[in-house]
């Protein structure tokens, strides 16, 4: 038996191009700390990033007890 497709397309390809239209070329975000078009600003900020693996976080290391 075949299943109906449960996505259904809710926008015309029209009002997606008129949304696209429509929106602003840039906003100023004041949440974003840099400018995600600047190549050297996204370089610099993520420059700074630790990469944390999984059972690395300090979160979720196991609790150590005294032996006091």
């Amino acid at each position: 038996m075949k299943h109906e497709n449960i996505w259904k397309n809710y926008f015309t390809q029209e009002q997606i191009d008129a949304m696209i239209a429509a929106a602003p070329e840039y906003v100023d975000d004041p949440d974003c700390p840099y400018d995600p078009n600047d190549e050297a600003a996204v370089r610099a900020f993520w420059s700074k990033a630790k990469i944390t693996f999984p059972g690395e976080h300090p979160h979720q290391k196991p609790f150590k007890q005294n032996k006091d």
